[in-house]
């Protein structure tokens, strides 16, 4: 969660920082950096998360969908550049990615400190 609120505070920041080329190429370096810490966060914290049962299946589903919305941003990143340029891609960005910042730290469970038998216990 703290790569999903550096990504969605970098996005903010980038839409005034956006008129150097420089800060182009570093905000995107470490936008690359962040989503690739959230990747790792969510096949472990998924894997924890998930009844020993469904963890194939659940979290095959849900690296697809990140895989789906990858291939969907690949089609429509191109409009929405020549249309809103890349500052308000980078706007839009951060507004959607704002509610998942502020909800995930009070809905996701947590599961420090805490045995795979005690999380099902617990949760399922």
């Amino acid at each position: 969660m703290p790569a999903t609120v550096g990504e969605a505070a970098l996005l903010y920041a980038s839409i005034f920082l956006l008129r150097n080329p420089l800060w182009i190429s570093l905000t995107l370096v470490v936008l690359w950096i962040l989503g690739g810490v959230g990747y790792v966060v969510n096949s472990v914290y998924s894997a924890e998360l998930f009844p020993t049962l469904l963890r194939g299946t659940s979290s095959g589903v849900a690296f697809s969908m990140g895989r789906l919305g990858g291939y969907v941003s690949t089609l429509i990143l191109p409009m929405l550049l020549l249309s809103i340029r890349l500052a308000g891609v980078f706007a839009l960005l951060a507004v959607l990615m704002t509610p998942l910042a502020l909800t995930c730290p009070l809905i996701a469970p947590r599961s420090e400190g805490k045995g795979i038998d005690e999380l099902e216990r617990e949760y399922y």
